[in-house]
């Protein structure tokens, strides 16, 4: 089965699933509506629509992929990384009330692309550990304040877990806990060890 870039929505209340299929937006929303996926011009603007010089910016769904780290936050998911044949850094929002995909105008120095890394929320700050950049595992972490929609890197004290891939990872009160992954056996080159071992990362002072 190849990759794919489809949204499944699923109802609680009625245990149902169902696809949400994104609207195609454009940069002057007045003058368009969304329509079965299509800018249709607003009739009720009249002809001027045909004459107006109007820019359009189309945002189509992320590529088809897997193993990318996705978040919520407020009426937002958010999507980084993944591999969709070639390892992703990209970083992209599906607005849930306009049910529309836009990329991440972010700043600072983003992650270098990865797969099978881990995000959690943290009040407004994205947390991303880990995973794979297709020659290594990592063990480096990684905050998006969605205030100011910057990167950064968070250089933490302690004993830092190891590097590794294919972790679960929650945020609780003012931390991120991170349990097991996988990264290469110590005593070759094949084959994966996986790890039981319980991690937690305080970030009281980093995401206040």
């Amino acid at each position: 089965m190849g990759r794919v870039s489809d949204l499944y929505g699923f109802d609680v209340d009625l245990m149902t699933w169902r696809e949400v299929r994104p609207r195609i937006m454009a940069s002057a929303q007045p003058n368009y509506v969304a329509a079965e996926n299509l800018l249709q011009p607003n009739p009720a603007l009249g002809a001027e629509n045909e004459r107006g010089a109007i820019s359009q910016q189309f945002h189509p769904p992320p590529s088809p992929r897997h193993s990318h780290a996705a978040v919520v936050h407020r009426n937002s998911m958010y999507v980084f990384g993944g591999y969709d044949g070639s390892y992703r850094s990209d970083f992209h929002k599906f607005d849930f009330e306009q049910l529309a995909w836009r990329p991440v105008p972010a700043s600072g120095r983003s992650p270098r692309a990865r797969y099978r890394s881990t995000a959690c929320v943290l009040r407004d700050t994205m947390i991303l550990f880990g995973g794979h950049d297709g020659t290594r595992h990592l063990a480096d972490v990684h905050l998006f304040d969605f205030v100011s929609q910057a990167w950064s890197m968070l250089v933490a004290g302690g004993l830092p877990p190891l590097p590794r891939d294919s972790h679960v990872s929650v945020s609780y009160k003012d931390s991120m806990y991170v349990f097991g992954g996988e990264r290469p056996l110590s005593h070759g080159l094949h084959g994966l060890n996986v790890h039981m071992d319980f991690c937690f990362l305080n970030c009281s002072s980093s995401s206040a």
